[in-house]
């Protein structure tokens, strides 16, 4: 997700703008005022009162003085959570109090140190410096994202939080670039503080207080607060705490990680101050690109959280080395951070690997016989702190061995089965599990292979051709090495480690005689661009017109999902196979994970029946939509308005007025609002993610092709800055024009269309649908912004433009993505009525010239990557 200020930077060219005046001349020095002194006295102090206050609180709930549980109720994560929370919290706000006032004398001549330091950079060192702060707060950016997903389970399914927060902490310090003090030494300590309090709440099982308010979505692994029902009118008092819980929590997330972006924002906007424009916004974009290079290695090499915090804290500690104390500072927190996040992923059992998409966490896993004994049977994987699948040795020899004692062991051979027992030849009188009694599938696409437990399956039962697709190559090298039957070493098996539709599309017709869908369910494996769950557009109508196309014409297709035989979700896998396929599918309880499987295809109507499952019948609901590509929420109950989940809306709305008062606040009251760029920000919100969507249905939604998006945007603010500063006077109506012409395209063109003329031509097409609304809006942004007067005031505007996008992003839970096309087209015509007309411009004061040059020429390190 990305808003306004990616769409590109205008600046004047470097002969129409007046020398640079020094930095550090008497004129341009800020001088002291001591009512603001006085009252960040007065805040801090009363900061320091709210933290012993509310830790004070916390902990006396944790120990249980303040509303002790019952006497036979055992002492819960969360009071255990809260008690060490809470100690945290009422230490740090005592310090505050006891010495603030002599840290304050100490740490503001050491801020201006650092400062005087940073501004007696020249030529080639300030040009390194910038490159490598640029390459700091983006790399930052995407590490928190991900870490703080893979930490708690509820922060996975809302990046938005996250997201947003980069953005604006690092606008905000764009907006503070020239104020007589750099703040950098506070990001160690901020980070630190955040990071470590997430550990001790991860390790402390916070998932299960972090309980979702309303359930209008599945959420793995997320509870939902408790609503006591046998006393509907009595007040709730422990659902309301957890809902404040639960918002609150999103609320100190937001804030701590603005709070370790605003000084990086600030650094790179001082920085970018005695260059001319292009060559600093080169400088930034050369860096933000090599920040996406960065990550994008350290996700190939699968490298762990302590790797990717130690790589920051290096380019950290390299922009702090101009003030010792800061930077001796700053390494100590940076090595205590270092010491927690290691410790979770220490070896042993239960120790985790870091895939390119997810944490994985490896257990042994064993069967329970009825006298407690077990048995060894491969590997438990959690992702993200959630069970997600194992790997089970059902060799017929282990399971005869030992199936009598252990009738789990049974039971998960016979859901692997299924598929080759409804193949099953007609008439031939068969002993269970017996090879010469089913019919010995020539080829079999196994899509989401996991751990290795279908491709077994197809070997055991005599496939000659396996194809087997999965998308994360650590899950894949699980199953190479740990899988007892070794199905991934059998030369009859081709292993394809790709997104299951880039797969299917390139896959030729009439291919297989069993597709096998296993457990697919990504979880809380979000794509790094949008709301949209890696997994949703493979439970589309279009993807199982895919499938169908693959399947010869007495083929077999087999789709098991963790859902029980009712239901939204239910209904709606049956109903999407049914109007694929033209028939309603079969379907049994696998008695597995939850597991029900649905069988369609001309073999499952035949006489073969499994052994050990029971075919059940499915309780269908009315009225249940469709899952499609434009629609692709597998999850949601509906797309009515009624029927979204209220979180997203309510955590937005929070967002809006933190941003509101925080950017008004920081750009001053008497700046105003701009609705030229308000409109403008969250327009350009809507189209990028619109065209992000079609780029995944194409290219996929690997690790690899998010990294190449990301970089291609940049490279397109890039372009359309580089097209204003050649064209001399940019005629703003004709590229208003050209983008609606653009965007309406788009909305009538879409990708589903494309694809039907060839890959190549969907990829080229959606490339082209993709990067002209974005070009067209970028030279429009950067035009206007060249115009503009008041930098503060365009800069609050597009801010609070990108929580409209955000919020209109989530509209597409009801409009789908084709839509969003329209509502950005609305929201540029908005822009458009509201575009400001300069009759007459009055000449404006070197700095303040210099200061609207140096930001249009900056990127929006905030915004560029997700």
């Amino acid at each position: 997700m990305a808003v306004g200020p990616r769409a590109g930077r205008g600046w004047r060219r470097r002969q129409e703008l007046p020398s640079p005046t020094p930095i550090n001349t008497p004129s341009l020095r800020p001088q002291p005022n001591h009512d603001a002194t006085r009252a960040e006295r007065a805040g801090f102090a009363l900061l320091s009162a709210g933290l012993c206050a509310i830790g004070g609180l916390a902990s006396a709930w944790g120990s249980g003085w303040l509303l002790p549980p019952a006497a036979d109720v055992a002492q819960t994560p969360h009071r255990v959570t809260a008690l060490y929370l809470g100690l945290a919290l009422g230490l740090s706000g005592l310090a505050g109090l006891c010495f603030g006032r002599r840290w304050r004398t100490s740490a503001g001549a050491a801020l201006e140190r650092l400062t005087a330091g940073v501004d007696a950079l020249t030529g080639r060192s300030r040009a390194l410096e910038l490159v490598a702060v640029s390459i700091l707060g983006l790399f930052l950016e995407v590490l928190l994202i991900r870490w703080h997903a893979s930490e708690l389970r509820a922060a996975a399914y809302f990046k938005n939080v996250t997201l947003l927060a980069c953005f604006l902490g690092l606008g905000l310090g764009f907006a503070a670039a020239n104020r007589v003090r750099l703040s950098l030494p506070t990001v160690p300590l901020a980070l630190a503080a955040q990071v470590i309090v997430l550990s001790l709440m991860g390790a402390r099982n916070a998932d299960e207080v972090l309980r979702l308010p309303v359930a209008r979505e599945w959420l793995w692994g997320v509870p939902l607060a408790e609503w006591d029902w046998s006393a509907p009118d009595a007040p709730q008092f422990r659902y309301w705490l957890q809902t404040s819980v639960f918002y609150g929590f999103f609320a100190a997330l937001f804030v701590s990680t603005i709070l370790i972006f605003v000084p990086l924002g600030q650094l790179t906007g001082r920085l970018m101050r005695t260059f001319s424009p292009l060559k600093a916004y080169t400088l930034n974009i050369l860096g933000s690109l090599a920040g996406v290079v960065l990550f994008g290695v350290v996700s190939y090499l699968w490298w762990p959280p302590a790797a990717w915090f130690a790589g920051a804290g290096v380019l950290l500690l390299f922009a702090l080395r101009h003030e010792a104390k800061g930077a001796a500072i700053g390494g100590v927190c940076l090595v205590c951070l270092l010491a927690v996040v290691s410790s979770e992923d220490a070896g042993g059992p239960g120790h985790s690997i870091h895939s390119p998409y997810q944490r994985l966490q490896i257990e042994p896993d064993s069967v329970q016989d009825e006298t407690g004994r077990h048995l060894d049977t491969g590997l438990l994987i959690s992702a993200n702190k959630a069970y997600h699948l194992r790997t089970v040795n059902l060799a017929r020899e282990f399971v005869e061995a030992n199936g009598d004692r252990f009738p789990r062991l049974r039971q998960m051979s016979a859901a692997y089965d299924l598929p080759y027992a409804l193949l099953m030849r007609p008439g031939a009188a068969s002993q269970p599990g017996s090879r010469d009694s089913q019919f010995p599938p020539e080829s079999v696409l196994v899509v989401g292979a996991g751990g290795g437990n279908d491709v077994a399956a197809a070997l055991r039962h005599g496939a000659a051709r396996v194809d087997a697709v999965e998308i994360d190559p650590a899950i894949l090298q699980l199953g190479r090495r740990h899988h007892a039957e070794r199905p991934y070493s059998d030369p009859c098996v081709a292993v394809h480690v790709d997104d299951a539709r880039a797969f299917m599309r390139h896959a030729a017709a009439e291919s297989y005689d069993l597709i096998v869908f296993g457990l697919l369910d990504s979880h809380t494996l979000l794509s790094g661009m949008s709301a949209v769950r890696l997994d949703n557009f493979v439970y589309t109508v279009e993807s199982l017109e895919q499938a169908r196309r693959l399947l010869k014409a007495d083929g077999l297709l087999v789709l098991s999902f963790a859902t029980g035989p009712a239901g939204n979700l239910c209904t709606r896998l049956h109903n999407m196979l049914e109007a694929v396929f033209g028939q309603a599918p079969r379907c049994f309880d696998l008695g597995y994970d939850n597991g029900l499987a649905f069988a369609v295809g001309e073999a499952a109507a035949g006489p073969g029946s499994p052994a050990g499952l029971r075919e059940v019948a499915v309780e269908l609901k009315p009225d249940v939509v469709l899952a499609t590509d434009d629609w692709p929420f597998l999850y949601l109950q509906g797309r009515q308005w009624r029927d979204l989940p209220p979180p997203y809306f309510v955590l937005v709305g929070m967002l809006g007025v933190i941003s509101t008062i925080w950017i008004l606040a920081g750009a001053g009251r008497k700046t105003g609002l701009s609705p030229h760029f308000f409109f403008l920000g969250g327009a350009f919100l809507l189209i990028e993610v619109k065209g992000i969507t079609e780029l995944a249905l194409v290219f996929g939604t690997t690790w690899l092709v998010s990294s190449i998006v990301i970089a291609g945007i940049l490279t397109l603010i890039l372009l359309a800055n580089l097209f204003v500063t050649l064209l001399p006077k940019p005629r703003l109506l004709v590229h208003y024009g050209l983008l609606a012409a653009s965007i309406l395209v788009g909305y009538f063109v879409p990708v589903s269309r494309l694809l039907e003329w060839g890959w190549w031509t969907a990829a080229v097409g959606a490339t082209i649908l993709l990067l002209m609304p974005l070009f067209f809006a970028g030279v429009i942004f950067a035009t206007s912004l060249r115009q503009a007067i008041s930098l503060p005031r365009v800069f609050a505007s597009n801010l609070l433009g990108a929580i409209l996008g955000g919020l209109c992003e989530y509209g597409s839970l009801a409009l789908g993505f084709r839509n969003l096309y329209l509502l950005g087209l609305v929201l540029y015509a908005a822009s458009f009525l509201t575009l400001p007309r300069y009759r007459s411009r009055p000449p404006a004061e070197p700095a303040a010239t210099e200061r609207l040059s140096t930001r249009a020429s900056s990127t929006t390190s905030g915004g560029e990557a997700e």
